[in-house]
């Protein structure tokens, strides 16, 4: 439930005690041996074991770990049945990653096959909201930096120093911009 509820990025500031509910999960994970026949329960509980390392992983900084162990569990996918969520929660964790490292086309595909792999599971609203919000996020990102390049391709006038016709200027007669007029929006700033 911490993970459904985001909650494990308010432990980036307590990294000891993401240590030590690494450790549990890590002494606790089930143990599974891919030469010999596993059942559905004990490949989906092992893949539960793996997202949440990975998640684990990640708030601690090591993503490259994360992403080693989420690639791993998309491995047994296909021996998922009842808790298919655990595939689509990692492939919107390694959109998430991707994100983060600034790799938006990356992070787009990851985040598209995550909300189109599988229906019907358990929480999918609460994984789509999510996903919804990463993708959103990413649309303001690419809007902000469309705007910058654009107006660093203006040339500046020399008198003033603001950009000629470009709407990015701040208004000569009033030096305040309301959020209503901001390039930047709203829900970016706070």
């Amino acid at each position: 439930m911490m993970y459904v509820f985001n909650v494990f990025p308010m432990f980036k500031r307590c990294p000891e005690t993401m240590q030590k509910m690494l450790s549990v999960i890590e002494k606790d994970s089930p143990k599974l041996d891919q030469d010999k026949e596993f059942t559905e329960e004990e490949a989906e509980d092992y893949c539960l074991s793996l997202l949440l390392q990975a998640v684990c992983n990640k708030t601690l900084g090591d993503t490259e770990k994360a992403e080693s162990l989420l690639q791993e569990l998309l491995q047994f996918e296909s021996h998922l049945a009842e808790d298919i969520y655990l595939a689509t929660y990692a492939m919107a964790e390694m959109g998430y990653m991707a994100m983060d490292k600034g790799q938006y086309e990356e992070a787009l595909q990851w985040l598209d096959r995550s909300c189109h792999a599988h229906t019907d599971y358990h929480l999918e609203s609460f994984l789509h909201y999510r996903i919804h919000a990463a993708i959103r996020h990413i649309q303001t990102l690419s809007s902000i930096m469309e705007q910058v390049s654009i107006t660093n391709s203006i040339p500046k006038q020399q008198e003033n120093g603001l950009y000629p016709n470009c709407s990015m200027s701040p208004p000569t007669k009033s030096p305040s911009i309301s959020i209503y007029e901001s390039p930047v929006p709203p829900s970016v700033t706070t």
